[in-house]
């Protein structure tokens, strides 16, 4: 077939005798190829050789094609926090509400739920093992939960790709990001950095919540927090019990942020974060939220700004350690 001298008559001819055939394919229940498929196959090696002939893997892989991002990301959180309920029934109860608004086939919403990690077994092992936590803050910065993320590859200054390290900040009452940025760097520097921004920017934290990662377990970091009065509070080894909304929001990253984003355009650090944060501010913050009975993060911060306690103007950061 890949002679170039082959009239194209006598390739369609070899064509259609490869199409009769039968072959023994492995881990597949049909032994005949199609004369479509071995079309294809031909034009992708001519234009690509051998690399065009490997498996691509998709790019929609783990997300739901179906739904809308906004509509996926409020049957999942949903379903997590109604863990009795099956993915079916959550689904139609969010269809009646006029919340979902597309024809989802079973098949298309189990493979989202499992693809979330929030299939019925999944879920239970959670509700009988530890208990969720969940927590019932009002006012802003009375809770900090924080955590880090992996991204996509971004070039640094040399040039060269590396990982985009995302670490993010959000406040437990009102929804509201109060630190997200990208970074190189998965360390205790970046998050003593991170609060540094807070407490400067908006006012005294009563308390943060993280996991066991090792930027959150320093001990400088634990001292410096516990000269300001802050307590570092740490979920149990193996479990995210409490860390929900956290977690949530990085899953609304990816769905709403990443996988759209056209990740060969981006030039830099700096131009990742100034798109993430004009996303932050432009669509996160202003999205309804159930968690917030329909409220948006912007405004159930604004309504509560007065409560927020401003870091004595005594305090020298810097003086306490060595917080860039």
């Amino acid at each position: 077939m890949l002679n170039p001298y082959l009239y194209r008559e006598e390739r369609r001819k070899l064509i259609r005798q490869k199409a009769k055939r039968e072959y023994d394919i492995p881990y597949l229940n049909k032994s005949r190829i199609t004369e479509a498929c071995i079309k294809k196959w031909y034009r992708e090696f001519k234009e690509h050789g051998k690399e065009g002939l490997i498996p691509k893997t998709r790019s929609d892989i783990g997300t739901c094609r179906v739904l809308p991002p906004e509509e996926a990301a409020c049957l999942l959180e949903y379903l997590e926090g109604n863990s009795d309920l099956t993915a079916q029934a959550v689904y139609q109860k969010l269809k009646d509400q006029g919340i979902i608004t597309k024809e989802l086939s079973k098949s298309s919403l189990s493979r989202l739920v499992v693809s979330a990690g929030l299939d019925r077994e999944s879920r239970m092992q959670k509700k009988d093992g530890t208990k969720q936590l969940k927590f019932a803050f009002k006012y802003p910065l009375e809770c900090i939960q924080a955590d880090m993320m992996h991204a996509c590859a971004v070039p640094d200054e040399k040039g060269k790709l590396r990982k985009a390290i995302l670490l993010a900040m959000i406040d437990d009452a009102t929804r509201r990001i109060v630190y997200a940025t990208f970074s190189f760097r998965e360390n205790s520097l970046e998050f003593e950095y991170g609060i540094k921004h807070i407490l400067l920017s908006y006012g005294r934290i009563d308390r943060i919540y993280v996991d066991n990662g090792s930027p959150f377990v320093s001990s400088e970091t634990r001292r410096i927090l516990s000269i300001l009065g802050m307590p570092l509070l740490h979920s149990r080894v193996g479990h995210c019990s409490g860390r929900g909304k956290i977690e949530r929001f990085f899953r609304t990253t990816r769905d709403q942020f990443l996988r759209p984003l056209d990740k060969e355009s981006i030039k830099s650090l700096a131009d990742l974060n100034a798109r993430y944060h004009t996303w932050l501010e432009s669509v996160y913050h202003r999205s309804p939220h159930r968690g917030l009975g329909g409220n948006i993060p912007t405004d159930a911060w604004l309504e509560n700004a007065h409560h927020i306690i401003q870091l004595d103007p005594t305090v020298n950061l810097d003086d306490i350690s060595c917080m860039r």
